[in-house]
């Protein structure tokens, strides 16, 4: 019977711990599916890796028990689609954040920068989402703001508010923001304010200082900086002396616990560790408590009794995907840094091999193995980077591409009927050809033996070297426009249209006679000299 019943308990325990979900994952009618926001498999043995920057996966569900980078098909508010997910080769949505205070009302799975159609708060709209560009806004000048997103048009008059931290001289009318002044060092305010006060207003101070003197009449709190490592667990609305600096910050220890009117005494962290547990408030500690690495540092060595964690930095454009809290390899450099691509993942002993993206490029943190590809050109009228390693103007565009993220293009369409190569000026196409369906190239009628191909910097239809003829009044399918040179005669390239334009070529015993009298007058004239 104890047998039966402690076969029982076993059964139950296994169970228990197969049904145990990893970090970043939840249960789900008794399976481990990993949360919004990652992929992967979220069952005990498994890994949950985060989306790509900006970019979004469901709710957990039964559909992504075991799911790639594919599911993380949308993007998150703020942020709009450059390109969809795709599931062979599996890859994310690319999403890139709105520019200049633009925004989304939701996450968005449409591919398109006018998605960002709405000003976020604390910005007023100068013009609404077109086509190919995001809605204009402009941000509320000197602690202005407002509480809402913007959706129409409007002027620096919808900034009503100040934001926390400032107050208010003036209010907001049909032409203007509301006047607003930043609060003196350390001090603010816990909200913003919609009515005119005076420096009174700043009457907290804010984290990590400490109050000396509480506000009064026109004068704000005076407020004084924790010593430099320590800081407060809050803002402070009350007087207090140094002792109220009583924690450490993240990337310190504690050697000291603050005591009487003393501050606590804090030491920095070795390079590259942190402490990981929220700062203690009165246990001295020493530099074991910095047992965790840094984001893009791997862990060589783990903290023991006295000493902390050594953190090693990545290889460049490499990085860790968390923190590192067990001691490893440099394999933990297993993920590429935003605008850096993934020639090759991490092996054991070895970290993923990321190349820097071309200029004008970018490029998500992603710990999928792509290629160049995956990075993206700053403008939407650039050639992919799948087909031309830099980023130009597409065929038909003329111009340079934008310099940075979400700016407008530089890239500016040809009129009908006109060429441009790589962002060259437009032109158009010269007698005897017709244009390329991209706009990128012109395209010689006759294109027989003795013609040269159409080339951008000459524009024009001619004859090779050593031919005759004029393939511009060509039309389309004419051939033998162009014709040899009679023997013992010689063209440039496009020089002859007709036979009489070969020039006679000079034979070689000219030319010796031609040398030989030549030096003969130089010796004559060294011959008089002496």
């Amino acid at each position: 019977m104890k047998s039966i019943f402690f076969l029982f308990i076993l059964l139950q325990l296994i169970q228990y711990l197969n049904c145990q979900c990893i970090k970043n994952a939840s249960q789900v009618d008794s399976n481990c599916y990993c949360n919004s926001e990652y992929y992967g498999n979220g069952a005990n043995g498994g890994n949950c890796f985060p989306c790509p920057i900006g970019s979004f996966s469901q709710a957990p569900s039964k559909t992504n028990t075991n799911a790639d980078i594919s599911y993380c098909n949308q993007c998150k508010q703020n942020y709009y689609m450059i390109s969809s997910s795709s599931t062979s080769p599996p890859q994310s949505a690319t999403c890139s954040l709105c520019p200049n205070g633009s925004g989304t009302q939701d996450i968005n799975a449409i591919v398109g920068i006018q998605q960002c159609n709405i000003c976020q708060i604390n910005f007023y709209m100068i013009s609404q989402s077109t086509t190919n560009n995001a809605a204009l806004c402009m941000p509320c000048i000197m602690g202005s703001g407002n509480d809402k997103i913007q959706n129409t048009v409007s002027g620096p008059q919808a900034c009503t508010i100040c934001q926390a931290n400032y107050f208010m001289l003036q209010l907001s009318n049909s032409t203007a923001s509301a006047q607003c002044t930043a609060c003196p060092s350390g001090s603010g305010t816990k909200n913003t304010s919609n009515t005119v006060g005076n420096e009174s207003t700043c009457n907290i101070c804010q984290q990590n200082f400490y109050m000396k003197t509480a506000s009064q009449s026109n004068k704000a709190a005076e407020c004084i900086t924790c010593p430099i490592g320590t800081g407060t667990q809050s803002i402070q609305d009350s007087v207090h002396d140094q002792s109220i600096c009583n924690i450490c910050l993240m990337d310190y220890y504690m050697i000291t616990a603050a005591s009487g009117s003393t501050a606590a005494k804090c030491t920095r962290c070795p390079v590259g560790s942190q402490n990981p547990s929220i700062p203690p408030i009165t246990p001295p500690q020493n530099a074991s408590s910095c047992s965790q690495c840094l984001r893009n540092y791997y862990m060589t060595k783990a903290a023991d009794t006295s000493q902390a964690a050594q953190c090693t930095i990545c290889p460049v454009g490499s990085g860790t995907s968390n923190f590192s809290s067990q001691a490893g390899d440099i394999a933990q450099c297993d993920t590429c840094l935003s605008n850096y691509y993934m020639q090759s993942p991490a092996s054991p002993s070895n970290s993923a091999q990321c190349v820097q993206c071309p200029a004008f490029s970018f490029k998500s943190s992603s710990q999928l193995k792509g290629q160049q590809s995956q990075c993206f050109c700053y403008d939407q009228n650039a050639i992919p980077l799948n087909v031309i390693n830099k980023c130009v103007c597409k065929n038909g565009y003329s111009g340079l591409v934008t310099a940075y993220l979400g700016g407008p293009s530089g890239c500016t369409q040809c009129k009908p009927g006109q060429v441009s190569q790589f962002g060259s000026q437009c032109q158009n196409c010269p007698p005897g050809s017709v244009i390329s369906s991209d706009q990128g190239s012109c395209i010689c009628n006759d294109q027989s033996k003795g013609t040269t191909p159409w080339d951008p910097l000459i524009n024009s239809c001619h004859c090779q070297e050593n031919y005759y003829g004029d393939p511009s009044k060509a039309n389309i399918g004419d051939t033998n426009s162009c014709q040899p040179c009679p023997v013992g005669t010689f063209s440039k390239a496009g020089q002859a249209k007709k036979v009489s334009d070969c020039i006679a070529q000079i034979s070689n015993s000219i030319l010796n006679s031609k040398k030989l009298l030549f030096f003969a007058s130089l010796l004559f004239f060294l011959v008089i000299l002496i």
